[in-house]
């Protein structure tokens, strides 16, 4: 629900400019303590490498707007075979099918209430952690079907982001996780392999040391 909507004005005043809005938002948790995620200092346009950093891109749908004709003309759908990561994988083909830049709002009157029947307040199957990565599958094959240019930054964050979320769910989160491993790695290997411009070498186990069953010796790094 909204507590205000006082930046509406902003955002008819640049519309003709934007396909993209993205504003701040306060995330409600079971105990019913808000956390507030995305508040921006200020208003201001950036371009699709500033909008691919730390601190300003989110997850989250709901603390977007997007330009219908944008989201038509490009024919831009969330995927209805997968559980989660269906708004990353939303969020970040509309970025780089737009040719315009994208509205930060310093704005965070959205509030996200808790819903105990949502997927990101449930414990993940190895197969709703695998999408993390059909999601960045289809992520760049949208890139090489459309030859979308991508600078090494913006690359390497896109990888990194769903590439991290594939990991730590397996590690913190999924349930029965020490059965997976053989799994995760055979995953990792088909999408290195088919997309070798992803950074997804298994060195980056490393950073997981602190987890038994994901040690180095597993992986003859």
């Amino acid at each position: 629900y909204w507590d205000s909507n006082h930046f509406l004005q902003i955002i008819e005043g640049v519309c003709p400019e934007i396909d993209i809005v993205h504003f701040g938002y306060k995330k409600e948790y079971k105990n019913g303590k808000k956390r507030t995620f995305c508040c921006f200092v200020n208003n201001r346009n950036i371009d699709k490498s500033s909008f691919f950093q730390k601190g300003v891109f989110s997850s989250c749908s709901v603390s977007y707007f997007f330009r219908t004709s944008h989201i038509k003309q490009n024919n831009i759908k969330f995927n209805q075979n997968i559980r989660y990561s269906e708004d990353r994988e939303f969020i970040i083909k509309s970025v780089l099918l737009s040719g315009k830049n994208i509205l930060l709002l310093s704005n965070c009157d959205y509030v996200y209430t808790y819903n105990i029947f949502s997927a990101t307040n449930s414990l993940r199957e190895f197969e709703h952690c695998k999408d993390d990565l059909l999601v960045i599958e289809s992520i760049y094959n949208l890139i090489r079907e459309k030859g979308i240019g991508l600078s090494k930054l913006v690359n390497r964050f896109l990888s990194y982001l769903m590439l991290d979320s594939f990991i730590l769910s397996i590690c913190t989160v999924c349930k029965n996780k020490n059965m997976y491993i053989s799994e995760a790695r055979n995953a990792l290997t088909e999408i290195s392999n088919k997309y070798p411009e992803i950074d997804c070498g298994f060195a980056r186990y490393k950073y997981f040391m602190k987890f038994p069953h994901l040690t180095s010796k597993y992986y003859n790094l």
